[in-house]
């Protein structure tokens, strides 16, 4: 396993999941850290979750109490959704008739995304709060993964639901949200003009460029009228299109002592979604339609 480096692009891994929103952030440096603390704490807590994993590497062998943490405290964070837990959170019996199509097609499908309430703690566990036992999956039931298929914790998800709005800001992932408005989910295509441009954004290249890209997309930015970001405001009955480039690489984390690659419980891939908000209780729920358009091996960040 190589190196991790690149400060730059460890910044933008932490900054991307923990505070992004559409245009610039409001600062207030009496009230909370600067930009300049953050990264400093971002990056010394990288270079020592790295310094655990090539640890790790130097000494491979497992004990019985390494696999105990393995089965007991880190498989149970990347887990599928079980029956019940996909019941609980089944569309409505009226929003699946009214879109039969969709249920059980092939790379298309119609889910149903919980408000995130801040029910998933620090060491994501899902809090036993009243309000948050509803949905006992990973992330809670607002974080979902087309390229898994499941409900994920938020940083592996390709697409979050807070506050109305989407969210696509995974770890080591740059996802990009484009608005279509009032067009229907069949009518769009990787030939559609809006899309095209889209599939034509290049995968970065190194860390350095995967920063700089990141920020342009928390900004959010303009093509032909379409706007293209990482966050969007969700509007009933309307379209919208999600690229979601998760690349390959490493991810150091540690539990109980036990250090490993984040990335191995997750499937790393270049898709490209169209959905469709078919129902939304705002502040609470959202459903959506969606289509597969593509799903490409997932590039690889480069030191430089």
């Amino acid at each position: 396993m190589k190196k991790f480096v690149g400060t730059a692009f460890c910044v933008w891994m932490f900054a991307a999941f923990a505070g992004a929103q559409v245009g610039p952030p409001t600062r207030n440096p009496t009230a909370t850290p600067t930009p300049t603390d953050r990264r400093i704490t971002n990056a010394n807590e990288i270079t020592k979750r790295s310094n655990d994993l090539r640890l790790l590497e130097k000494f491979p062998g497992r004990s019985d109490y390494d696999r105990q943490v393995l089965n007991d405290s880190i498989r149970p964070i990347y887990r599928s959704s079980t029956d019940e837990e996909l019941a609980a959170i089944a569309p409505t019996e009226a929003v699946t008739a009214a879109n039969r199509s969709y249920v059980g097609a092939k790379a298309a499908g119609l889910i149903r995304l919980a408000a995130d309430l801040g029910c998933v703690t620090a060491d994501d566990v899902v809090s036993a709060k009243a309000e948050c036992r509803k949905y006992s999956m990973p992330g809670a039931g607002s974080a979902y993964s087309f390229r898994v298929g499941d409900y994920r914790i938020q940083r592996l998800a390709d697409i979050n639901f807070r506050n109305d709005r989407f969210e696509a800001l995974g770890v080591l992932t740059h996802g990009v949200l484009l608005y279509l408005g009032d067009v229907p989910v069949d009518s769009v295509s990787l030939e559609s003009e809006p899309v095209i441009y889209l599939q034509k954004l290049k995968p970065a290249k190194d860390f350095a460029a995967a920063g700089a890209f990141a920020d342009k997309l928390l900004k959010g930015f303009k093509n032909n009228d379409y706007v293209y970001a990482s966050v969007m405001k969700a509007l009933p009955g309307r379209t919208y299109v999600l690229r979601s480039i998760a690349y390959r690489g490493i991810v150091p984390k540690t539990i109980k002592g036990f250090a490993y690659n984040e990335l191995e419980f997750d499937e790393r891939r270049d898709i490209t979604i169209v959905f469709r908000i078919v129902a939304m209780n705002s502040g609470e729920d959202v459903t959506l339609a969606w289509k597969e358009l593509s799903n490409e091996k997932a590039p690889k960040l480069e030191e430089k």
